[in-house]
């Protein structure tokens, strides 16, 4: 019998594709997770989740957190955001307005909802997958993407 074992960094960069295929899934195709974060090595503890490729102009986005160092189906809490990280824009003037149509001063969180996952099966992995989409579809997080609608008719 010939056994082969598998480095984590192939099964994590596997679990995260499934989640992400999920997210699309379980979405009907709203959300899914950002192409710069796809093309990226395996990385802990954040996933950038997008609803529309242009938002990527003025880094509006929704994230998946965890903590310590643990790929997210090892995590015992992801706190979901939305977030603008306007430190990524160029152009300081644009990035002040893009904040300001945000209310933001300080900081990049927009809103944020605090969740404990089971990914002990696939069914519960599943569900809690489909959790986060509920999040990400409720009034309180989806009024931050009709804000980065307008600032894109605005700001561009």
């Amino acid at each position: 019998m010939n056994t082969t074992f598998l480095p984590e960094e192939i099964i994590y960069k596997a679990e995260e594709q499934w989640i992400a295929e999920k997210i699309g899934e379980l979405s009907g195709g709203k959300f899914k997770v950002s192409e710069n974060q796809k093309e990226k090595s395996y990385h802990k503890e954040y996933l950038h989740i997008i609803e529309k490729n242009e938002w990527n102009k003025i880094n509006f986005h929704f994230e998946l957190y965890w903590y310590n160092g643990k790929p997210l189906s090892k995590a015992d809490k992801i706190t979901v955001f939305a977030h603008l990280e306007t430190q990524h824009l160029k152009d300081t003037e644009l990035n002040q307005k893009a904040r300001g149509k945000f209310g933001l001063s300080k900081g990049n969180t927009l809103e944020k909802e605090i969740i404990f996952p089971d990914f002990s099966s696939e069914s519960k992995a599943t569900e809690t997958i489909r959790h986060i989409v509920e999040i990400l579809n409720t009034e309180k997080f989806q009024k931050y993407a009709r804000i980065a609608d307008e600032c894109l008719k605005e700001l561009f």
